[in-house]
């Protein structure tokens, strides 16, 4: 009986699974945390300063929400721009406390790269890895988001536009400078066919 309920869970859109949670069903809430925990896990730690702690933190913070507060979540909204929506407003937050404090590190990690531990990369690839995380760490907050939001989450320009309060032109335009400064710093690398 337990596998067919999961097989069932796996089917739904993430919005039947919070309608479910708003009702008390904690099953739902297992099966977004599937769903986005990773996506989310990266997001942070790419605009937290590559801080994996904070990042968990983070990560942890903001499904303690939606488990405490379900109703947050209102009907008729897509859900994956919701949660993303909540993710930068905690990290713009999280920029506002570090200025205040002038907590800010002028220093990042380098070293980390932006793939999973688990593929196999070659040299060249991991060399290309290594710039490519170096360079994204040189654009701005903004560039930066947009950049994941479009090529790392796949949202369309009107969901990132949601999600950063902001108009569908700011986001092609933050797209463009952001793609422009990459291929600026990444200009020297060249890639094996």
């Amino acid at each position: 009986m337990k596998r067919w309920l999961g097989k069932n869970y796996r089917k739904k859109s993430d919005e039947s699974l919070m309608e479910l949670l708003k009702k008390g069903d904690k099953s739902s809430f297992e099966e977004l945390y599937k769903r986005y925990s990773k996506r989310l896990l990266f997001y942070f730690y790419k605009m937290l300063w590559q801080d994996e702690p904070k990042s968990q933190d983070f990560l942890q913070e903001i499904f303690i929400k939606i488990i405490e507060k379900p109703e947050a979540f209102q009907q008729g909204k897509k859900f994956s721009t919701w949660i993303f929506s909540v993710a930068h407003n905690m990290c713009k937050n999280e920029y506002r406390r570090k200025i205040n404090r002038n907590e800010i590190a002028l220093e990042t990690d380098h070293e980390k790269l932006w793939y999973d531990s688990e593929w196999q990369f070659d040299f060249e690839q991991n060399l290309f890895k290594k710039q490519f995380n170096m360079a994204l760490e040189k654009l701005n907050d903004n560039q930066k988001a947009v950049f994941i939001f479009r090529y790392k989450e796949n949202l369309s320009i009107l969901e990132i536009a949601e999600i950063l309060e902001c108009s569908e032109g700011t986001v092609k335009s933050r797209l463009y400078y952001a793609s422009r400064k990459l291929a600026e710093l990444l200009k020297n690398f060249s890639p094996v066919n």
